[in-house]
């Protein structure tokens, strides 16, 4: 059952103004940290070869509109992954993301709609032809067209790419092969002494993290329409977000995610002496970060 709507002729978020462009700020460049009005246009359910469950969503912001006039497509990522939204963990992990699972699920309560999975088109790249080509993938169907309330935090992320956590060495895909061809990419991938991580050779992108779903027309959270409260959860969100830091990792923000995946992966039975830093900083032993 579809929680009851109250509207009400306060504004929806105390101190800013929720409407079909609305925004927390630009300052710092972050033209789209803030809360939105979006409609989806995408979202696909997929795996990874390590069976973790993410979803694509993909939407417009009415007004948003690029040079030639037509609406601009964003899509929403996680802190992991700028085009991803982790639902749940792959194998071998010791974590399960289901905070994220739960926050994502509210959308569903409030559109009242169902988790239906079946066949949509999406745009995808194809490494072939080097070219975007419509496919068929599994979608949440019922989620296609319709308007919700979204926090967005802008961030500035790098690709990520293949690589020895040891010794920095770059595995990368071989496009003049099958996957199942690429022997040496495959190896690497299934190598514990290898982790993604981001590329501090690429180009910082922005990339629009998903935090939480509000009913467009009260910009109340799920929780506030169920216990009847006043929308105050988005502004609070909205204000810790104006101080977020949005730039990418530091070299030694990028040791220490090696370092702890690493420790995570061995334990005491890890040798820091085999570790070369980004840095430069030593982590032969506990690092001091």
């Amino acid at each position: 059952m579809s929680p009851t709507r109250k509207k009400t002729e306060e504004p929806a978020l105390p101190g800013y103004e929720v409407n079909e462009s609305a925004t927390l700020s630009a300052d710092k460049g972050r033209e789209l940290t803030g809360a939105f009005i979006c409609n989806i246009t995408e979202a696909s359910i997929a795996y990874t070869d390590n069976e973790a469950q993410y979803v694509r969503i993909k939407f417009t912001i009415p007004g948003r509109l690029n040079s030639q006039g037509t609406l601009i497509t964003y899509e929403l990522g996680s802190e992991i992954d700028s085009r991803r939204v982790y639902l749940t963990a792959g194998k071998g992990k010791n974590h399960q993301p289901l905070r994220t699972k739960a926050i994502f699920d509210a959308i569903f309560m409030l559109l009242n709609v169902s988790p239906e999975l079946a066949e949509a088109e999406a745009l995808r790249y194809n490494y072939q032809t080097k070219e975007e080509e419509m496919e068929m993938t599994p979608q949440l169907i019922q989620l296609i067209g319709k308007e919700i309330g979204v926090v967005i935090q802008q961030s500035f992320t790098r690709s990520r790419k293949l690589i020895n956590a040891f010794t920095k060495e770059h595995f990368a895909r071989n496009e003049h092969v099958t996957l199942k061809d690429d022997s040496e990419y495959l190896e690497a991938k299934n190598d514990p002494d290898c982790m993604w991580i981001e590329d501090i050779d690429a180009k910082p992108q922005p990339s629009f993290i998903f935090k939480r779903w509000f009913d467009p027309e009260t910009g109340r959270t799920l929780s506030e329409i169920t216990d009847e409260k006043e929308p105050k959860k988005i502004s609070k969100l909205l204000l810790r977000l104006q101080e977020a830091d949005d730039s990418p990792k530091s070299l030694i923000a990028l040791d220490e995610e090696i370092f702890n995946h690493l420790k995570d992966k061995f334990g005491d039975a890890l040798d820091t002496s085999r570790i070369i830093p980004y840095s430069g900083i030593d982590v032969s032993s506990e690092p001091a970060f």
